[in-house]
């Protein structure tokens, strides 16, 4: 459990999977039992999260664009404290484009220290993920100066497929870093936050450069794709199987399917069009101001 997978930061959980299917009345509540109860469950929250921080180890944690993120195995240090509880859960396997599949988890996940549950949350990994290539032959040194599609050519030649049970095994995994982290509330947590509990030495990872791939491009075409695929991993917390579905569905116009990789946009105008696009997607669009319509 111990690859690099990061959490979505940006989800919209519905709230009818974290309730109870049973109503209450208002007459039968206590306000004054209530106010207490609530502030209890804020004290125990806010004294949890750094406890959870000191038992886990730099290498539990991974920093994505000015956020850290919980790791599989920063998850089974915390696991006990929390009284983490995953439900058995729903494996799918769902094909992606040539030969690539992607892994889909889903299942009950719950806190018996706060008696938070869900009835629902989902994972997963896909084949084509990055943390998976290993290749037959070393890269050319001048691999990152060839153009996109020479370098997507070679990378379809040389790449090794990866076990398909590694991918599997991945994809319950981001299952349960992703349940762990909502079910403890230790999202959006920045590297400040870690250090304030005493947890430093965290290993970052960078966003895509706006130099890769884009030597033969404009530097402010350069910049805005590489801006707007930035945007994109932060709203999905640096997860790049979600991050690719959704450039795909914002860069999709008319017969055209969308974009799969950020570096073959050519036009800006379709940077400006897929951005309000990327504000209003139902997952990770930006979340409507309390009141209003639509």
């Amino acid at each position: 459990m111990g690859e690099p997978i990061v959490n979505v930061d940006t989800d919209v959980v519905d709230v009818s999977e974290a309730l109870t299917p049973t109503g209450w009345a208002m007459m039968d509540v206590d306000p004054t039992r209530e106010l207490k109860k609530f502030e209890d469950a804020a004290e125990l929250q806010r004294r949890l999260i750094p406890a959870s921080i000191k038992c886990t180890k730099p290498q539990d944690w991974v920093e994505m664009g000015g956020k850290v993120y919980l790791q599989g195995t920063g998850v089974e240090r915390i696991a006990g404290l929390w009284g983490l509880v995953f439900g058995e859960p729903t494996i799918e396997k769902l094909p992606l484009d040539g030969e690539d599949y992607a892994y889909v988890v889903s299942g009950f996940a719950a806190s018996r220290r706060t008696g938070v549950f869900y009835k629902s949350i989902e994972g997963g990994r896909s084949s084509d993920d990055p943390f998976f290539d290993r290749f037959d032959e070393d890269k050319p040194n001048d691999f990152k100066s060839l153009a996109a599609d020479v370098r997507r050519e070679w990378h379809r030649v040389h790449r090794i497929r990866p076990d398909e049970l590694d991918v599997r095994k991945a994809a319950v995994t981001n299952w349960q870093t992703r349940a762990a982290s909502m079910l403890t509330g230790m999202r959006g947590l920045t590297k400040k936050d870690l250090e304030d509990a005493g947890l430093t030495g965290i290993k970052s990872v960078q966003f895509a450069s706006g130099a890769k791939g884009g030597a033969a491009a404009p530097a402010d075409l350069v910049d805005a794709r590489t801006a707007f695929w930035n945007d994109i991993m932060k709203r999905t917390g640096g997860d790049i199987e979600a991050a690719r579905r959704v450039l795909k569905e914002v860069t999709a116009f008319g017969d055209f399917a969308g974009y799969t990789n950020h570096e073959s946009i050519k036009n800006p105008k379709v940077i400006e069009i897929a951005t309000g696009k990327v504000k209003a997607h139902p997952t990770f669009g930006d979340a409507p101001e309390p009141g209003s319509k639509g």
